[in-house]
């Protein structure tokens, strides 16, 4: 079973824990690699107004078609060199299509290494999402432990997806009970609602009381919700 920091404990000293890992995984076009990009903006400018004088900090391409004028012209906004692992050819589909890496020092004693996934619910089917997750799981295994699982979703969602139920049971049969410790919540899109879970919220508590998922909590203290509107701003200005 899959080594995770137990949340239980104290933390190591930071002289010793020296890189997180953390891996992103959620729906197909939640906003996963839109997150990171996001992030690593975050990272480099202190303010708004900063960030308008340079060109966004990208480290994931992107594609997105944004609307301009009175007849809501749509223009296609892409930014970020070619990379053979986002595919935006494929609605519907995910664009990441393997597992990847972004390291970030944060400061000269701990390093923070987030993990992009493929999406699940790809259009392609069961299938496909079976693949997807095998693969995450193998890629995580090759880590010598990872601090936390981040479940990235939309608050607006009118039910969970089938495919997301499945993938979270896969998940959990690699992980020990202690590990159900080390699973946060981060909701995307937020602003529509607030910066609040929305109605998804309700349905992950409904889905949590299950049986099968007892042990995973649905807290403000593993619950993040966050809009990366500015960075799509950011990008589609220039």
């Amino acid at each position: 079973q899959l080594k995770l920091t137990n949340s239980g404990t104290s933390p190591p000293s930071l002289s010793a824990l020296t890189e997180l890992n953390v891996l992103l995984l959620g729906e197909t076009g939640v906003g996963k690699s839109t997150f990171i990009n996001a992030f690593v903006n975050y990272l480099t400018f202190n303010t708004i107004e900063q960030a308008e004088q340079s060109d966004p900090a990208i480290v994931i391409p992107v594609s997105f078609i944004t609307t301009t004028g009175d007849n809501f012209k749509e223009i296609t906004v892409k930014f970020g060199d070619v990379d053979s692992n986002e595919n935006f050819q494929n609605q519907g589909q995910s664009v990441t299509q393997h597992c990847r890496s972004y390291i970030f020092d944060l400061n000269e004693r701990l390093r923070l290494r987030l993990i992009d996934s493929p999406g699940i619910g790809d259009t392609r089917g069961f299938e496909q999402d079976e693949i997807s997750m095998n693969h995450v799981l193998t890629y995580i295994n090759q880590l010598s432990h990872l601090n936390a699982i981040c479940l990235l979703l939309k608050p607006i969602n009118s039910k969970l997806d089938v495919f997301f139920r499945s993938c979270i049971r896969q998940l959990l049969t690699y992980l020990t009970p202690n590990g159900y410790g080390n699973i946060i919540f981060c909701f995307t899109n937020s602003r529509s609602t607030f910066y609040g879970p929305g109605n998804t919220g309700f349905l992950l508590k409904k889905m949590l009381k299950q049986d099968e998922f007892n042990g995973i909590q649905f807290e403000k203290k593993n619950t993040f919700c966050v809009d990366s509107e500015t960075f799509r701003y950011l990008a589609a200005r220039r």
